[in-house]
């Protein structure tokens, strides 16, 4: 006869381990009020282990994000005894420098006409982008793989207007308000969630940065002559994303610059001169330790919405 025999091993993962992370940039058929473009299906997900996963005999995780040397714990028990085993490991990733810099022109912000913008308001300006950053790496052994740019935004805009119909004069606020952040991405190309379509690809043993610095000057046009005020409180995530070469390798982050920018702008009247400048003021920080950038919608898919405000 063969004994009975309980046997359960329980796997105790440190820091961000997760199953796997997911990058969805899917164009769709859905349009967008409003515009003349397709809206499109993209988010930024991590998959998590569950309970059940943590107890499998196998367990393969995917590190995110790792300081310093760490230590994996699998619990055995056998018959009510317990038996604990630890394997070390070492995470390696390769150095990425950055050099980032919000525009030191004064004015930063600028209104012409109906236009508002940080930095400069087209390439062809004699001015400098609101947002730039420079990136270089350096891999070591195994390293390879390749680097992209993304950019998350979290905005909040509303401009004032003044609409007439059948003798009545209504003031319409007219809001666009991400709810948090989502991807700040134009083009419409399947997989491109990369911001500007940045791209760096290099071997092992390499130190190469980005031909092109990464420039953003977000810049709003807000057409119409009954416009009588303008606000811009905008948030951005910066994220220098690395993929290791080979198979079953994900995007992990290695690098993220914060900034953000607010503006406003108001007069009287709607027939009433505009004032010079807006009031305003921008920043940026560093981070050397970035979380994973978690996301659902693409900034160009949300829909404006109004309010008559009394």
């Amino acid at each position: 006869m063969t004994p009975e025999v309980e046997f359960t091993n329980e796997w105790a993962l440190p820091g961000k381990f997760v199953k796997n992370y997911i990058i969805t940039y899917i164009p769709t058929d859905r349009d967008v009020p409003g515009t003349s473009y397709k809206a499109v299906d993209t988010r930024g997900e991590m998959v998590f282990f569950t309970d059940s996963e943590l107890s499998q005999t196998i367990v393969q995780p995917y590190w995110i994000l790792a300081k310093s040397s760490q230590a994996l714990d699998v619990t055995v028990r056998v018959n009510s005894r317990n038996k604990t085993a630890t394997t070390d490991f070492s995470a390696n990733a390769p150095v990425v420098h950055t050099t980032a810099t919000t525009t030191d022109a004064t004015p930063a912000i600028l209104f012409r006409r109906t236009q508002l913008g940080l930095g400069r308001f087209s390439p062809s300006d004699n001015l400098k982008p609101g947002f730039s950053m420079d990136v270089s790496v350096t891999t070591g052994s195994d390293q390879a793989g390749c680097f992209r740019i993304l950019q998350l935004i979290d905005t909040k805009r509303f401009y004032t207007i003044i609409r007439s119909s059948v003798g009545t004069t209504l003031r319409v606020e007219i809001a666009i308000d991400s709810d948090g952040f989502v991807l700040d991405r134009k083009n419409e190309v399947l997989g491109q969630w990369n911001y500007q379509n940045a791209e760096l690809c290099v071997g092992s043993h390499r130190t190469v940065s980005f031909p092109e610095p990464i420039t953003d000057s977000p810049t709003y046009l807000f057409a119409g002559n009954a416009i009588s005020g303008f606000v811009a409180n905008e948030q951005f995530r910066t994220y220098v994303m690395y993929q290791p070469a080979g198979d079953a390798t994900i995007w992990v982050p290695v690098k993220l610059v914060t900034w953000q920018w607010d503006a406003s702008i108001n007069r009287a009247s709607a027939s009433a001169e505009w004032p010079s400048l807006p009031n305003g003021s921008v920043s940026s920080a560093m981070s050397l330790t970035p979380d994973v950038p978690e996301w659902s919608g693409r900034i160009l898919d949300i829909v404006e919405t109004e309010e008559i405000i009394p």
